[in-house]
């Protein structure tokens, strides 16, 4: 004599037995709302930007302003004069430490590449100046 179990298994089981799935359904959408709900959106930091001064600024007096000139080919120039990015941080720091206060200009050619300004802004960073503008020339 065989077994109800082992006999319901012979005949191929129940024609239309379905496993309902709006529980599980359910708990992805309350799992959904709550990380929705409880996510952080944190607020990122760019490169912070200074407005340059107008024409009518006097910053003649107590501010000393620098410029570094980076052209088309990548080259770095501090006041007028080629300088290697290497030792770019120590000659702001050293115009720096003259004791006036320090603004910087970055003058970029629109073909030069992103990391260079990058790159001469950290280390204009490094030397201690606060205040860097820029400015793209065609």
């Amino acid at each position: 004599m065989k077994s109800h179990r082992s006999q319901y298994l012979e005949e191929g089981g129940e024609d239309g037995a379905k496993v309902d799935l709006s529980p599980m359904i359910d708990c992805i959408f309350i799992l959904l709302i709550f990380f929705v709900v409880t996510t952080v959106f944190l607020d990122e930091r760019g490169l912070q930007m200074h407005q340059q001064p107008e024409a009518g600024d006097d910053v003649s007096g107590a501010v000393q302003q620098l410029v570094v000139e980076i052209a088309a080919d990548d080259s770095v120039a501090f006041q007028g004069a080629p300088i290697p990015l290497s030792h770019l941080s120590n000659r702001l720091q050293l115009a720096r430490q003259q004791g006036r206060e320090a603004r910087l200009t970055i003058q970029v050619a629109g073909q030069s590449r992103h990391q260079m300004l990058v790159a001469v802004w950290d280390a204009a960073r490094l030397a201690g100046i606060d205040q860097i503008t820029f400015s793209t020339e065609d």
